[in-house]
């Protein structure tokens, strides 16, 4: 996860928090997505699933196209359907994302050896 550190954790937990819930708002993001994501960033920021840390900015890494498409959505209802406060749930979902992740790669690199 990329911080600014000129800002404390906290300030950026309560920043975040703040435009996750006016995209909620806006209608821009489902009351579930927000949610997921406000679990999401308790995760993050409490550091206590760095292997979800890791495996989330490997997916974010490499922009998709349409052809991962599916597989993005796939780790999006992986996340959403993770109960943030189970390990054992979350430790599970890094694995599934971990491999939706490896063929999202074999697709991406399999698109750039054909040009595509």
């Amino acid at each position: 996860m990329i911080v600014n550190h000129r800002y404390p954790a906290e300030q950026l937990y309560t920043e975040m928090a703040r435009v996750i819930d006016a995209l909620r708002i806006k209608g821009q993001l489902s009351g579930e997505e927000g949610t997921c994501l406000l679990d999401l960033l308790d995760l993050i920021c409490a550091g206590t699933s760095p292997e979800l840390n890791r495996a989330l900015e490997q997916v974010l890494e490499v922009p998709g196209n349409s052809d991962t498409v599916e597989i993005d959505e796939i780790i999006k209802g992986t996340l959403m359907g993770t109960d943030s406060k189970s390990m054992e749930d979350v430790a599970q979902a890094v694995g599934i994302i971990r491999e939706l992740n490896r063929e999202r790669n074999r697709i991406l690199s399999d698109n750039d050896k054909s040009g595509g």
